[in-house]
């Protein structure tokens, strides 16, 4: 047995068992890999004789899949899950799952850091939280070395509406797929998974609804019927019915997973700044208040839980407040509905008495 230093820096255990060889690249220190060595010998020791051991290690890719078979595809974010288990597996590939430390999350981290922003890197660090954390239950893990992983700092996202001027430069730089997708956002405030897994079965064009699916809502705990005007019935109308799925892609042979990238497009080509698809939906609880819309039905519309959560799309603008304080007046001045008091009597000092004496 022997511990080296690779030409990388890093260190290396191997060892022969039973005419095998184990190799295993480790990390930058030589007691970690010396300890990783005595784990892994006693392991092979306890399979051979027979001794149940707590802790059976099985390569990170294996343990990926199961975690998506069992937990990851039952959940409404099962796409971003099965994004996020994908790169976590090509970066761990070869890995058992004991050789997946702290160091070489940090290390995936910093490489990762170069392609994408922090925020994605956190939910796929969620993402691997969770693995551990179920590995732990299946006696894959004896700890989740993610807990003492530091998370980038994520600023709260600022809300921004597409402006009425925006609007018809997007769509005339928008793809026809693209261009219906951003029409059934605006005028049904849907989420994007909510239409990118639409199916033909869910839209019912006569009666002008749209029946979303328990399973494809937020949370997945009751369907939603969303109404639909004629501008969404019309870009429904473009779409072709190629598949049970609007918007099914060959590639995957499921429906299209994302269009932040055609999207991102069209606002470049736009010349449109700052806008991410979410706020298509937030344009769409923006332009019902400002039409005047009371706020109960808008949370129906969006499908919101908590009322909370709709007040964050009704903004008021300076004009806004101004007309509203107009409407006030609209069947005459306050002021000139009040009828007039009389005016008072001035205030009359009282006569001064005198005494007399008289001698």
């Amino acid at each position: 047995m022997n511990v080296r230093k690779t030409d990388s820096g890093k260190w290396a255990y191997d060892f022969w068992f039973d005419g095998k060889r184990y190799i295993r690249v480790v990390d930058n220190s030589k007691e970690q890999a010396e300890g990783a060595m005595a784990v892994h010998r006693k392991r092979l020791l306890d399979r051979k004789h027979g001794l149940a051991s707590p802790i059976t290690d099985i390569p990170f890719a294996d343990l990926a899949e199961k975690y998506y078979k069992l937990e990851a595809s039952t959940k409404r974010s099962w796409s971003r899950a099965r994004l996020s288990l994908d790169h976590l597996k090509r970066a761990f590939k070869g890995r058992l799952v004991s050789e997946i430390t702290e160091l070489r999350i940090d290390e995936y981290k910093d490489k990762r850091f170069e392609k994408v922003d922090g925020p994605t890197i956190n939910r796929e660090l969620g993402t691997l939280s969770h693995v551990f954390t179920k590995a732990i239950g299946w006696g894959h893990a004896a700890t989740n070395p993610v807990r003492g992983i530091k998370r980038y700092a994520e600023n709260d996202p600022v809300n921004r509406p597409l402006t009425r001027e925006e609007e018809p430069r997007l769509l005339a730089a928008a793809s026809k797929r693209l261009r219906a997708i951003i029409l059934i956002a605006l005028n049904t405030g849907m989420r994007r998974n909510e239409i990118l897994s639409l199916r033909w079965k869910n839209i019912n064009l006569p009666e002008g609804q749209i029946e979303l699916e328990a399973r494809n809502t937020k949370g997945g705990k009751k369907k939603r019927l969303i109404p639909l005007n004629t501008v969404a019935v019309d870009a429904l109308r473009t779409i072709p019915h190629a598949h049970d799925l609007l918007f099914y892609s060959p590639r995957t042979k499921t429906h299209v997973r994302d269009v932040k990238t055609a999207f991102h497009a069209a606002c470049e080509k736009a010349e449109i700044h700052g806008l991410r698809f979410h706020d298509l939906r937030h344009t769409f609880g923006t332009r019902l208040v400002e039409q005047g819309v009371d706020i109960v039905t808008v949370q129906k519309l969006m499908g919101h839980s908590r009322i909370e959560m709709t007040m964050r799309y009704a903004h008021s603008s300076e004009d806004n407040q101004r007309r509203a304080v107009a409407k006030l007046t609209e069947n005459g001045a306050i002021s000139e509905r009040i009828p007039e008091r009389p005016s008072p009597a001035p205030e009359q000092k009282p006569c001064a008495t005198y005494s007399y004496m008289y001698n």
